[in-house]
């Protein structure tokens, strides 16, 4: 896993996605607390991963995959891109989200 994938989905497609909620009235501040994890919870991943290091490259890299997408998020909000002109979803994006949120639902 990199940092700028995660199970098939790119930092630069999730930033997109959270980024089209503020044309749906999602606040700026609301979508950064989407992206980021917590500081708690990163030290606790931390701490799993010392205690745990054959899970330490999984950790590692989702929580570069959250920064690469915050990078991204603030790219569009810094440069105000209009919503409406980013491109529609990769299909492939959508499908590994529906995927996620199938087996969530399970």
């Amino acid at each position: 896993m990199s940092e700028e994938s995660c199970k098939g989905c790119s930092a630069r497609a999730e930033a997109r996605g959270l980024y089209r909620m503020l044309g749906a009235g999602s606040t700026v501040e609301a979508v950064r607390e989407l992206i980021v994890v917590p500081a708690r919870t990163e030290r606790v991943l931390r701490a799993y991963a010392r205690a745990y290091p054959e899970e330490a490259h999984s950790i590692e890299g989702i929580l570069g995959f959250r920064r690469a997408v915050g990078r991204e998020f603030e790219r569009l909000v810094r440069e105000g891109v209009p919503v409406a002109e980013l491109p529609k979803a990769e299909d492939a994006g959508r499908d590994t989200i529906r995927r996620a949120f199938v087996n969530v639902q399970a």
